[in-house]
């Protein structure tokens, strides 16, 4: 609208100009000004309804032009953010209907794909947002993980390591690396890549803490902790309790890890695999009422847990014994 401002003076001095030279006319033009600034003002006020955020201006922006891809897709992407993926997809599919060759967009309309566990559906948009952009390490980043959802883990493995050669700092593709050769009974190898992303995610909470739970799983809880002893510290997640429960069981230290589960149930208390794993704790502790308890509200939030029935049966025998 700045170019509009030099015609608007043009037109008040013009105005203006004719008004003085008539002496008569000047209190109709006065009231006319007036009721003209107040339909301005109204307008004004209607206009800044469309632009109080980012997604009033885009859905304006489609009521005005429907066929707008741009508007569709940034649409999608606020969408995404806020975790409505249906909404996403949505958008993110017109946009690539009305414009097929959008890259950017179709990856993450693969990416909002596979989200909602339809990485079949993700497959043919990863692939054609690589064969238009296949410069994009998000685009394979995005393909490894729909390819990991398919249990292609080989071909997503290459695809983790195609988006590192194209940037060595992308910290998903790393950590989607770390996953893969987990799964590939590599832990060695995909311990390094986990810690390679732990330390490149300083900026990023979320892959931080995932990066870190990974370690964790892997036995490699100590290297995590040295390396981000914020997040040893002080993880505020019930996952994390859990996996690091889960470690230290395996490693007999079994007061460390009744606490940690406790820590865990006390963010998300109807976890049954959690009561579960603090049963079997208890129990290795001798503490068999606890563990007792432990075991029942496990089969009460999910019966058939496996072996629960099994374990809540062990303490109870050894309790008599004792």
């Amino acid at each position: 609208y700045v170019p509009l401002i030099g015609l608007a003076v043009a037109v008040v001095w013009m105005v203006g100009a004719s008004v003085e030279a008539r002496s008569e006319t000047r209190r109709t033009a006065g009231w006319i000004a007036v009721v003209v600034c107040v339909a301005f003002a109204v307008l004004s006020w209607r206009q800044i309804g469309y632009w109080d955020t980012t997604q009033h201006v885009f859905e304006h922006a489609l009521e005005v032009t429907p066929e707008n891809p741009v508007a569709h897709e940034a649409l999608g992407m606020i969408a995404r953010q806020s975790g409505d993926l249906d909404t996403a997809i949505r958008h993110y599919q017109e946009a690539v209907r009305i414009w097929p060759r959008l890259g950017d967009t179709q990856g993450r309309l693969g990416e909002a794909l596979t989200a909602k566990d339809e990485p079949a559906q993700a497959l043919p948009h990863l692939q054609q947002a690589i064969t238009l952009q296949p410069a994009s390490p998000d685009a394979y980043v995005y393909l490894g993980n729909a390819l990991r959802r398919l249990t292609e883990t080989a071909q997503a493995e290459q695809a983790y390591r195609t988006a590192i050669g194209l940037q060595a700092d992308n910290v998903q593709a790393h950590l989607g690396l770390a996953e893969c050769l987990a799964e590939n009974n590599a832990p060695d190898d995909a311990a390094a890549e986990a810690l390679r992303a732990l330390t490149l995610a300083a900026g990023d909470q979320q892959l931080r803490r995932a990066a870190y739970r990974l370690l964790v799983r892997l036995g490699r809880g100590d290297a995590a902790a040295q390396t981000a002893p914020d997040l040893a510290s002080t993880p505020d997640d019930a996952q994390t309790h859990r996996e690091r429960g889960d470690a230290l069981a395996r490693a007999n230290r079994f007061d460390e890890a009744v606490s940690e589960y406790r820590a865990a149930l006390a963010i998300e208390p109807a976890v049954a695999k959690t009561h579960a794993n603090l049963g079997a704790a208890l129990g290795s502790l001798g503490r068999y009422d606890a563990a007792i308890e432990e075991f029942m509200a496990a089969l009460k939030l999910n019966p058939d847990l496996p072996d629960v029935r099994r374990n809540l049966d062990l303490a109870k025998e050894l309790k008599r014994k004792k």
